[in-house]
């Protein structure tokens, strides 16, 4: 039984934030200086590209570079699944106010007319926004403020007005310096910093992830955040998803797609480029992927091909397909499965005419009716051959067998079968006394009527009976 309260809570993983845009400071003498992740100061600057900071694991930069202005992603949800709070996991669209030391203030509404309610740890915040909304802060306790969406001792819930707040960020046309500019809308405070911003949750896979035959066609790098605070990047991701599920039947986890940077041009309060967030139409493989079981995604094509060929072959094949796997063995161990039950029967009735009746002693072990393991299935599969690579890794989707080994193995199970008229059709299905079987037919040793190694191998017992 889980914890109380702890059941329900799920996080996409991220391990580290991709950024937009740089931080800089003027040099005296002209020019700028980047700025490092942990230095306080300077302004912010957009890029054309995708900010890899030293945050960013050396490995992923050396595949990607350090100014890449595309990314492979892919989502761990659909893009509008709710966590247990109602908050967006893998696309979360809020405003956020932000700080050197992290999320300062939360919260859903967009104006004095939809309204809604936000969350700050800045108790100067709390009384500013709530005074402006005509109401009063309240301080979360307990459960309420573990669950608040920014962290800290103290958090506050207090109403959220959206662009409509003193603390929004909302900028109108005006003049600045003399020159056309966008200025601070009036009623809003000097260090109001909160805006309507979208978060990007997802893997972060391989640049080559998708195209067949290269390095990293299959490969995870990490989970990654990226956040923007622009209009067009907002809608731009909404309808790239919206589009996205059109052509996968309403499926947008776990399909990779490609994030860009775009030259985006704008005309307030005068015409700029601004880079925004925009996903590459890519409707091929969407379909290709959105087509495929969830457990099969990161499996290569050849691996998937292997797999398929499998579950199309099932144990119990009809006696053409598996008679010519022991070439040498005798015509009458090659005949329909129905005239040579009859032969054995006939013989045993024989038999049994001129012996008295004993009750024979069993050889059986006494788990004879177990399941085997996995790892005892393989060991049947290494009689018949070994692993496509025999120095390579113990593992059936890395390193499979051949698929003539494992024709072999079929084969042999379809002659326990037949003589057993039993209907042994998985390998999950197989106990100890079927790997008995298989085992001795594969060394040619004889079986429980004591002439099964004639039958299979004719008069050479020691002859290999899988025809290796």
């Amino acid at each position: 039984m889980p914890v109380r309260g702890l059941e329900d809570i799920i996080r996409v993983p991220r391990q580290f934030n991709i950024r937009l845009g740089q931080r800089v400071v003027k040099l005296q003498g002209g020019g700028t200086r980047t700025l490092k992740v942990d230095e306080n100061g300077g302004y912010p600057t957009e890029t054309e590209w995708f900010v890899m900071t030293e945050e960013v694991p050396k490995e992923i930069r050396e595949v990607y570079g350090t100014e890449p202005r595309s990314l492979r992603m892919m989502l761990l949800t659909e893009y509008d699944q709710l966590d247990e709070r109602g908050q967006e996991m893998s696309l979360n669209l809020n405003n956020r106010a932000w700080r050197q030391r992290g999320l300062h203030c939360f919260g859903h509404g967009r104006d004095a007319d939809e309204p809604d309610i936000a969350y700050t740890n800045d108790p100067s915040w709390a009384e500013r926004i709530a005074a402006n909304a005509k109401s009063a802060p309240e301080k979360l306790a307990g459960e309420a403020r573990k669950r608040a969406p920014v962290a800290g001792e103290d958090v506050w819930q207090v109403p959220c007005l959206g662009q409509d707040c003193p603390k929004y960020m909302r900028m109108v046309e005006g003049v600045k310096d003399g020159k056309k500019a966008m200025v601070p809308a009036e009623g809003h405070d000097a260090d109001a910093s909160c805006k309507a911003n979208i978060v990007l949750r997802g893997f972060l896979l391989n640049p080559k992830f998708g195209v067949k035959g290269h390095p990293g066609e299959r490969e995870v790098l990490a989970g990654v955040q990226l956040a923007s605070g622009s209009y067009n990047s907002i809608v731009q991701l909404r309808s790239g998803f919206s589009l996205m599920r059109g052509f996968t039947k309403g499926r947008t986890m776990g399909i990779p797609f490609t994030l860009i940077r775009k030259p985006t041009t704008t005309f307030t309060p005068m015409r700029q480029v601004h880079w925004t967030l925009d996903i590459v139409p890519q409707p091929a493989e969407w379909q290709k992927f959105a087509s495929l079981p969830m457990e099969e995604t990161f499996l290569t094509d050849e691996i998937r091909e292997y797999r398929r060929l499998l579950a199309a072959q099932p144990i119990g094949v009809d006696w053409d397909a598996v008679k010519d796997l022991y070439p040498g063995a005798p015509r009458r161990a090659l005949t329909a499965p129905q005239a040579q039950a009859e032969q054995v029967a006939s013989s045993a009735s024989a038999a049994k005419a001129d012996q008295p009746v004993t009750e024979p002693a069993s050889t059986e072990p006494e788990d004879a009716d177990r399941l085997l393991t996995r790892g005892e299935v393989t060991e049947l599969r290494r009689l018949f051959g070994p692993r496509r690579d025999p120095d390579g890794p113990e593992d059936d989707n890395l390193n499979p067998f051949p698929p003539e080994v494992q024709a072999k193995l079929v084969g042999a199970i379809a002659l326990y079968n037949e003589r057993h008229g039993t209907q042994v059709k998985r390998f999950t299905e197989l106990t100890v006394r079927v790997y008995e079987f298989v085992k001795k037919l594969a060394q040619g040793q004889p079986q429980e009527d004591g002439n099964a190694a004639e039958t299979l191998n004719g008069s050479d017992p020691g002859a290999d009976p899988a025809g290796a």
